[in-house]
Parts: C-alpha cells; sequence; structure tokens
C-alpha cells in the first residue's frame, strides 16, 4: 500500500511549529504528533507500506492519518505535487500577510488612514517581486493584496502572476469596487485564483459623501453584483459616523440583495484626512461628519440588532451569512442563536492568552516595506512615531529576520499576563476576565508610547453595561426568531 498526501495539504515545519500538515485552501495549520510527520515524510507515493522493513508503527501512523482525512492511497508513480513535498523555514508561523501593494487611490474619502490619492507612492514591480520572494522565503501560504486601491495598479495582473508563479494564495481583494472588471476576474481565473473580495460600501444614501466621489454608491453595486455572479465571496465594510448610524440595517438588507454575504460594521477613527472637516478645516459640526461617541456608538449598534433579526424573521432566515456589529456582536445565518460577542476574550489559560494573536499571525505590511501590527496603525498621524516603535521596514531588516526573535515578534506575542503586571489596577475591576484589557491596537493608537495601556473603547463598553445590554438584546433577538421559526 502506497499513500501520499491529499491535496491541498502541504508539509511545513516552521520555528515553534515544527510538524504541521498546511491546508492552505482553509490557511489552517493543522499539527500533527512528531511520530505522525515522520510517517507523512514517506507518504510521497514511493514508499510501500506493505514492505517487511515499514515498522508496525508507521502503518498505525499511517491508519490514524487515513481516518483524519491528511493522506489518501495512491497508484506507484502518483506522488506529491511540488509545493506539497517538504519545506522547513527558520521563522515563525504566519497565516497570511496584509499587504498594501500601493498608497495611490482614484477615490478621495473622507475617513481615509493615509490620506491616500492618484499622487500616492507605490512600490515598482521589481521590488514587489522582490518581497515576494522574501514571503515565499518565509513559508506565507497567503497575502491580502489592499492599498489605497490597489487596482490602480496598470501593472496589477502582472502582480497577481508573479504571486502565482510562487504559490502564493491571493486570498483577498479589498477594493472600493470601481474598477472591478470581466477582465480582472478572467484572470484571477487563469491562475486558478478565487480571492475573496472586501469591498468599501458606507451605508446607502451616504457613500458617495463619505467617499468623495458622485457614483460611488452605484460602482459598488455594480462591483457586489458582477463579484456574487461569479460566486466570488464579497464582505462589505461599513464605517460608521453621525451620518450614516441609522443605515446599518438598510445597508445590510440592500448588500444582501446584491449578493454581498458578509458586512462588518467598524467605528470611525480618527486619523488621516477625517482629521480635516468636509471645507478643509479643523471644525466638525455637520452631522455628516463627526465621529461618534463610544455611547453614541454602542447605542447605533443596539438599535440595529432587533431590527436585523426582525428582517430575519420576515425572509426566514437572517439576509446575510455574517453580520458583524463592530466590538458588540457577531451573528451568522447559520446558527443565529449561537452569539459572539468580539470585545470578550476567553481562553482556558486566561493569564497567558494571547491579545495579538491575530495580528502576530496575520500582520500588516504597508507599501513602503513596513511591517506592522494592523493596517489601522498606518494613518498619517500615528505614522510620524514610527521609528520610535519596533516596526520594521523589510528593506533595512529582511522579514525572514523580522519573523525569527525579533523586537516585532515580541511586541504582537503579549499576553494577558504581561497585560495584567503593567496595569495593576485593572486587577479590581469586575471585567478585567471578560475585556483581558481590549485591543492592542486601539491602546497603541492612542498612546504609542504605552501599548500595553487599556483600550479606552472596549473599557467604556464594559464599565457603562454596553456590553451586557447588547448580548440581552441579541439573546431575546434570537429567541424571538426562534420561536417564530
Amino acid at each position: 500500500m502506497r499513500y501520499r498526501l491529499r491535496r491541498p495539504f502541504r508539509l511545513r515545519s516552521w520555528k515553534g511549529l515544527p510538524h504541521v500538515v498546511l491546508d492552505v485552501d482553509r490557511l489552517r495549520a493543522i499539527p500533527v504528533s512528531e511520530a505522525e510527520f515522520a510517517c507523512l515524510e514517506l507518504c510521497d507515493g514511493s514508499v510501500d507500506f506493505d514492505l517487511p522493513a515499514v515498522g508496525a508503527d508507521l502503518r498505525q501512523a499511517a491508519a490514524d492519518l487515513m481516518r483524519r482525512g491528511l493522506i489518501e492511497a495512491c497508484e506507484p508513480g502518483e506522488g506529491l505535487a511540488p509545493e506539497q513535498a517538504l519545506r522547513r523555514y527558520p521563522n515563525r508561523y504566519v497565516r497570511q500577510l496584509h499587504w498594501s501593494v500601493t498608497n495611490r487611490c482614484n477615490y478621495r474619502c473622507r475617513h481615509c488612514l493615509m490620506s491616500a490619492d492618484a499622487t500616492g507612492s507605490e512600490p515598482s514591480l521589481e521590488d514587489v517581486a522582490a518581497i515576494a520572494d522574501q514571503i515565499f522565503a518565509c513559508g506565507i501560504p497567503a497575502v491580502a493584496l489592499t492599498g489605497g486601491e490597489p487596482l490602480v495598479r496598470r501593472d496589477f495582473p502582472a502582480i497577481l502572476e508573479l504571486l502565482s508563479r510562487r504559490g502564493i494564495l491571493i486570498s483577498t481583494i479589498s477594493t472600493n469596487g470601481s474598477l472591478v472588471t470581466e477582465g480582472l476576474l478572467d484572470a484571477l481565473e487563469e491562475l486558478g485564483q478565487r480571492p475573496d473580495f472586501v469591498v468599501s460600501f458606507d451605508g446607502v444614501g451616504h457613500h458617495d459623501w463619505l467617499r468623495g466621489v458622485p457614483g460611488a454608491e452605484a460602482a459598488a453595486e455594480r462591483a457586489i453584483r458582477l463579484l456574487a455572479g461569479r460566486d466570488l465571496r464579497v464582505t462589505a465594510t461599513m464605517t460608521l459616523h453621525a451620518g450614516n448610524a441609522d443605515a446599518v440595517v438598510e445597508t445590510a438588507l440592500a448588500l444582501a440583495s446584491w449578493g454581498a454575504r458578509e458586512l462588518d460594521v467598524s467605528d470611525m477613527c480618527d486619523e488621516g484626512r477625517w482629521l480635516d472637516g468636509e471645507d478643509g478645516s479643523t471644525e466638525r459640526t455637520a452631522s455628516a461628519g463627526r465621529t461618534l461617541s463610544i455611547s453614541e456608538l454602542a447605542e447605533a449598534l443596539i438599535a440595529a440588532i432587533p431590527a436585523y433579526f426582525e428582517a430575519g424573521i420576515a425572509a426566514g432566515g437572517l439576509p446575510l451569512e455574517r453580520l458583524r456589529l463592530g466590538p458588540l456582536l457577531i451573528a451568522r445565518a447559520s446558527r443565529p442563536e449561537a452569539l459572539i460577542i468580539p470585545a470578550e476574550r476567553s481562553g482556558s489559560e486566561p493569564d497567558r492568552f494571547p491579545l495579538m494573536r491575530r495580528e502576530r499571525l496575520e500582520p500588516y505590511l504597508s507599501a513602503d516595506g513596513r511591517l506592522m501590527p494592523s493596517m489601522v496603525l498606518a494613518g498619517t498621524e500615528f505614522a510620524k512615531g514610527l521609528r520610535n516603535l519596533p516596526y520594521p521596514s523589510i528593506w533595512e531588516t529582511p522579514l525572514q529576520e523580522c519573523l525569527t526573535d525579533s523586537p516585532f515578534l515580541r511586541s504582537v506575542g503579549v499576553t494577558a499576563e504581561d497585560y495584567l503586571r503593567a496595569n495593576p489596577a485593572c486587577a479590581a475591576c469586575p471585567h478585567v476576565r471578560r475585556c483581558l484589557g481590549g485591543s492592542r491596537v486601539n491602546a497603541i493608537l492612542v498612546d504609542p508610547a504605552h501599548p500595553l495601556a487599556p483600550d479606552p473603547i472596549v473599557c467604556e463598553l464594559f464599565r457603562e453595561g454596553w456590553i451586557d445590554r447588547a448580548r440581552a438584546a441579541a439573546t431575546a433577538a434570537a429567541r424571538l426568531m426562534e420561536e417564530t421559526a
């Protein structure tokens, strides 16, 4: 009997994660035992496990791996695809890299973190290829491409091709939708790439104003319908401000009718162009151009919960596969009763809970090659102090070095224990084991000099009871939906 690793699995080894089967389609690293890993090294179609030289322990490991669906029986000569073969990397594992391939944009969004416009900067195609080589050398299986607006690059098809040639999955493309074409989707299909698309959409009747371009709303709808028609997954992102705070449910219903599957709603970040008023002044008196206070944000999001579930009752199911209302709720159509409160942290060992797990597994690379925990930290105001933070340029410190016992890794490796040690006053708070200090990115954005300070947004949401009110509203709405089903 001969075996081979099933597709889309790949045999991999990283520092700190030495025995892994990588499911590249789901971007999931599946740990295996050392004995199973030794067996998998023989599962390339060349070894007959019925030979007396193959021990009983290896046969047992193969049987276990078959039951787990990781290997399959094969005939002689039916080996592995080249990318499936074992590769070892000296750096830590990164699931995917969020990468701004340009700072240019064809829109002039009023809330752009990096104040992107047509005059922004971007790496040359040669530099893009060099970065792709670094990504490949680290064994990073996927990239999520963003900008600026990534599709403004005339050489974007060439970027897709050079990534594909290196076996790097394009997991996501973030776009305003205006430049999404059948030709782009044909090119992706020819390369065997089927990325998810994240399309910005800031509310029915509100999108043009925030994006600064007439016709932006119609362009976003056209793009979403086109992508959905190709059965590509679309997540829309909506940024709340005083002008569109009451449009969440209306927007969710419209997006669902166009074919979008998810909506992520977030609060406005006081960075970049949003710091200036509509007329370029620093006064923000216009109702449409005002950041919501934390309580206003919470009220708007909680008000959307029963209305969204009521729409689900009328339609026989929640409109979108997934709706995220900032830190207060994730509602899924597959299990409406299984509510998730994103602001709540949990774990079997709370003190060892990794506070920046996602940022460590999915860091952000700016257009100028700087490695950061999150794109939110790429704002023009925040960027002024970057030199004092452990966010290296991969042109000065190669990516593999950044991901191997570096100050950057230590900065994103903080745990709840580190937070509690830095904030002893929090130990007396009744909410501390639920919030664990909140978002480190929010905290860093507020005070870069104190990355372990409390997150003021999540702190107020817990302290003022907004988290419990959100849970109560969602529980009641889900119960009503279940009763009327």
